[in-house]
C-alpha cells in the first residue's frame, strides 16, 4: 500500500522543472535568437498541458474509477486515438475550422479562419495529448490501495474520498503525463511548420531542409536543446522509477465510485467530451470528403453528396499506392528492429533495480530529441564517401527504418518491461538446475510464452511508424514519398476533398490496427492479472 509520501516527489519535480524554466529565462538573456525558440516551446507546451491535462484527467477518473454508462467503447475511441498521427489531426481539425474548413466557409472566415497560427498549434496538440493523459492517469488511479479506499469510503462520501485519498496517490502518474506532454510537443515540427510558429524542432527542420550550413545551425540552437534535454531526461528518469516502484509495490484496486442519481448526468458529460476530442473532427473529414457545390439558381449552395464521399474515399487506394506501399514497408522493418532491441532489454529489466538504469537514460534520450535532431544524426552516420554507406542511404530506407525505430524505441522497451516483469521465476529458476544459460531461458522458454507480446510490440511501432513524419521526413531516399509525408505537404493549402478521403483511409487503418491491439492486450496482459 502506498502512503502519502508522494509529496516528495511532487516537490522534486517542481523544483526540477522551475530551475529549468528560469535557466531558460537566463539563458534567452544572453542568446535572444535561441532565447526566442525557448519562449516558443514553452508556451506552446504550457498551452496544450493547461487544456490536455484536466480534460484527460477528468476522463481518467470517469472510465476508470466510476460506473458511468459506456466506458468500454469510450476507451476504445481514446486508446484508438493514441495512434492517430498528429497530421491527421491537423487535417481533421482544419477540415471543419481552417482555412477551407466548412465553419470558415459559412461564416466567411476564409482569408481569417478560427483554426490559425497560435490558437491552431496549441489546440491540436492538446487534442492529441487527451488520449494519453487519460491513459497515464488511469494507471496511475489503478494502483490505489483497494483496501484504503474501502475503508475511508465507510467514514466519508465518494467524492472527499476520491478527492483526499485516490487522487493524492495518483501524483506521479499525473507527473508522467505532464512530462509526457512536454516531451511529444517539444520534440515535434508538424504543427509547428503548417501554423509557422517558431520552436526548436521546427527550427532544425526548417533549417536543414532549406540546405543551410549544419554546424551553424547546432550552433544556435545546441545550448537550448541541451537545456530542453536535461530538464526533460532527469523528469522522466525520475518520474517512471516511482511509477516503477508504485506498479510493483501497488495492488489493482476495483474498487469504483457509484455516481448513483448523477450516473446519466456523468454519461452524458463523457461522451460530449468524446464527441468534442474524437467525433467533431471525424465528422469534419467526412463532411470534406462529400461536399459539392452546385449551382441553384443564382446561388451556388455547398451540400453533402454520398455519391461523391463513396466516389473520394474509393480513389484514395489507386491514386495513393506507392505512397502507402512504402509507408508500410518501413514500418515493417521499423517493427521488426523494434523487437530486436526492445524485447532483451525487456527481459534484462525485468525485475527493475540499478541495472534498469542504463535502459531507462537510453529510452529517455530517445524520447526527448526531437524528430528532425535524430534525422540528422542518421543522415551523419549514413552519409558518409562510402560506397556502401552511400548506396544504403541513396537507393534504400534504411535511413527512414533507422530514424523512425530510435523513435520507437521507448514505447517498445516499455511494453517489453510490463509484458515480461510476471514471468514466473520458478521456470527459469528450474531451467538454470537443468543447465539452460540465460540466453537459452530467453529464448526457449520466456518468448514462446509471450508471443502475443511480440505481436503487441510489433503491431504497436507499426502503427506509430507508419504515422511518424517529423523522423523520417529529412531522410526519405529519393523517390520514396510516404503517405505521411504526402498529405503534409497537401494539407500546408488547406484541407479539400482528396485530403479528407485518405486521411478516413488511414484512420480505417489504424481502427483495424486498434482492433489488433485490443485482442492482443487482453492476450498479454488479462491473463498475467494486469486488467
Amino acid at each position: 500500500m502506498i502512503e502519502f509520501r508522494n509529496a516528495r516527489w511532487l516537490t522534486a519535480f517542481v523544483v526540477i522543472v522551475g530551475s529549468g524554466i528560469v535557466f531558460a529565462v537566463l539563458f534567452g538573456q544572453f542568446d535572444p535568437r535561441a532565447g526566442s525558440l525557448a519562449l516558443n516551446t514553452f508556451q506552446l507546451c504550457a498551452g496544450a498541458i493547461v487544456i490536455s491535462l484536466p480534460l484527460g484527467t477528468v476522463f481518467a477518473v470517469i472510465l476508470s474509477r466510476t460506473d458511468a454508462i459506456g466506458r468500454g467503447l469510450a476507451r476504445v475511441i481514446l486508446v484508438a486515438m493514441l495512434f492517430v498521427p498528429l497530421y491527421l489531426q491537423a487535417a481533421a481539425w482544419d477540415a471543419g475550422f481552417g482555412q477551407l474548413g466548412w465553419y470558415s466557409v459559412a461564416r466567411d472566415e476564409v482569408a481569417k479562419p478560427w483554426l490559425s497560427g497560435w490558437r491552431a498549434a496549441i489546440w491540436i496538440h492538446a487534442m492529441a495529448g487527451v488520449p494519453w493523459v487519460t491513459l497515464l492517469v488511469s494507471l496511475g488511479l489503478q494502483f490505489v490501495g483497494p483496501k484504503l479506499e474501502e475503508r475511508a469510503s465507510l467514514e466519508g462520501p465518494p467524492l472527499r474520498v476520491l478527492l483526499f485519498v485516490t487522487f493524492p496517490r495518483a501524483l506521479p502518474a499525473l507527473g508522467v503525463a505532464v512530462v509526457w506532454v512536454i516531451v511529444s510537443t517539444a520534440a515535434e515540427m508538424t504543427i509547428t511548420d503548417i501554423y509557422q510558429i517558431r520552436t526548436y524542432a521546427e527550427e532544425v527542420y526548417t533549417s536543414f531542409a532549406l540546405g543551410e550550413d549544419a554546424a551553424e545551425v547546432w550552433a544556435s540552437i545546441r545550448p537550448g536543446v541541451i537545456l530542453l534535454a536535461w530538464l526533460v531526461v532527469i523528469v522522466v528518469v525520475t518520474v517512471a522509477t516511482v511509477v516503477s516502484s508504485v506498479v510493483r509495490t501497488s495492488v489493482r484496486s476495483n474498487f469504483r465510485f457509484s455516481l448513483r442519481r448523477w450516473r446519466f448526468a456523468g454519461s452524458i458529460g463523457l461522451w460530449f467530451g468524446l464527441l468534442v476530442v474524437a467525433g467533431l473532427p471525424l465528422a469534419n473529414l467526412i463532411y470534406r470528403a462529400g461536399v459539392v457545390v452546385r449551382q441553384i439558381g443564382d446561388d451556388r449552395m455547398r451540400v453533402w453528396s454520398l455519391f461523391r464521399f463513396w466516389d473520394t474515399v474509393a480513389s484514395v487506394p489507386r491514386e495513393f499506392l506507392d505512397d502507402f506501399g512504402w509507408s508500410f514497408l518501413i514500418g515493417g522493418w521499423t517493427g521488426f528492429l523494434s523487437l530486436l532491441i526492445a524485447l532483451p532489454l525487456g527481459w534484462s529489466i525485468r525485475r527493475g533495480g540499478w541495472k534498469a538504469i542504463p535502459v531507462l537514460c537510453g529510452a529517455a534520450v530517445c524520447l526527448v530529441t526531437p524528430g528532425p535532431m535524430i534525422a540528422v544524426a542518421v543522415e551523419g552516420f549514413l552519409n558518409h564517401p562510402y560506397p556502401v554507406l552511400i548506396w544504403l542511404y541513396d537507393q534504400t530506407v534504411v535511413a527512414p527504418v533507422c530514424a523512425v525505430t530510435i523513435r520507437c524505441l521507448p514505447m517498445a522497451i516499455f511494453l517489453a518491461w510490463y509484458g515480461f516483469r510476471s514471468f514466473d521465476e520458478t521456470q527459469l529458476e528450474n531451467a538454470a538446475v537443468a543447465g539452460v544459460g540465460s540466453v537459452g531461458r530467453f529464448l526457449r522458454i520466456a518468448l514462446p510464452q509471450r508471443m502475443a507480446l511480440v505481436a503487441l510490440i510489433w503491431i504497436t511501432t507499426f502503427a506509430i511508424a507508419i504515422g511518424d513524419l517529423a523522423t523520417s521526413i529529412l531522410v526519405l531516399p529519393p523517390g520514396v514519398n510516404t503517405i505521411a509525408y504526402r498529405i503534409f505537404n497537401l494539407i500546408h493549402y488547406g484541407v479539400r476533398y482528396q485530403e479528407a478521403g485518405v486521411s478516413l483511409v488511414l484512420l480505417t487503418i489504424i481502427g483495424g490496427v486498434v482492433g489488433g491491439l485490443t485482442f492482443l492486450r487482453r492476450r498479454c496482459f488479462v491473463q498475467q492479472g494486469f486488467e
